[in-house]
């Protein structure tokens, strides 16, 4: 954080240096300061979409998602029309629980041409998580089983790719238990290039992984377990306390007195 602070000192107008000086508040779990940072960035850069998005991300873990969509409403409207800062601003209304309001920025999206695959995913899976909260299971299902094919495909183009937490969560989210926990269990004994080049890192998005699949089985003593190890970690992870409050990752465990206890237990 120093060096960065350091560097930032000398190159002031530097986008690069900011984010990265916002990416390391954020993993300190310094949010208002990470969202000082990031408005540096887009007030050098406005048109710079991924500034726009670092700084919603920082609202996010704060849980703020108000705070995030106005953020993105002071984007130039070119910039606030791209596909991720628009599949972001439908993700801070998913965690308002403005199902529709999410529902009609998702749909705008879908008939774009040229999205990327890995959008194209995430807008099927976002979908699922709108239509489930809503209540309307069987449409849930379509849009996580769209998701998993898009997934499917990209994986048979890269076989290299590690994406079996992704394939887990989603097998999850389609009742196929076994399935998600075998995912599981190959994410676990896979050494990867970035485990040897980051362990920490790479360990903490395998926790990640595994409490949302173990959430979502319902299997809260797992879930817990694996947030605790996140949440205990001085710095590094993308989990804080007011985003586990809002999330609807975490309703199949919300009321679980183990859950409870675990935001007490990192309350600041």
């Amino acid at each position: 954080l120093g060096i960065l602070r350091k560097a930032t000192a000398l190159a002031p107008e530097d986008n690069t240096i900011l984010d990265e000086l916002a990416r390391a508040l954020e993993a300190l779990r310094r949010y208002p300061e990470a969202v000082q940072t990031a408005r540096r960035g887009v007030a050098i850069d406005p048109n710079d979409a991924a500034g726009w998005v670092r700084l919603g991300h920082a609202y996010e873990l704060m849980g703020d998602p108000a705070g995030a969509l106005a953020a993105y409403q002071e984007a130039p409207p070119g910039v606030r029309d791209n596909p991720y800062l628009t599949f972001n601003r439908a993700r801070m209304k998913v965690l308002q629980r403005n199902y529709a309001a999410a529902r009609e920025l998702l749909t705008g999206l879908k008939p774009a041409e040229g999205l990327p695959a890995d959008l194209i995913s995430f807008i099927e899976f976002e979908l699922g998580v709108v239509e489930q909260g809503v209540g309307n299971a069987a449409l849930a299902r379509e849009h996580y089983q769209r998701a998993q094919a898009v997934l499917e495909a990209w994986y048979k183009q890269n076989p290299h790719s590690t994406e079996h937490l992704t394939f887990g969560y989603l097998a999850a989210l389609l009742g196929q238990p076994e399935q998600a926990l075998a995912q599981v269990a190959l994410a676990i004994r896979e050494d990867p290039a970035e485990k040897q080049y980051d362990p920490f890192l790479a360990e903490s998005e395998d926790k990640d992984g595994v409490a949302e699949i173990q959430a979502t089985l319902g299997n809260a003593g797992a879930a817990v377990e694996a947030l605790d190890w996140l949440l205990a970690r001085p710095a590094g992870t993308d989990e804080s306390v007011p985003l586990l409050k809002i999330d609807p990752t975490w309703d199949p465990i919300r009321h679980d007195p183990r859950f409870q206890a675990l935001l007490k237990k990192y309350a600041q």
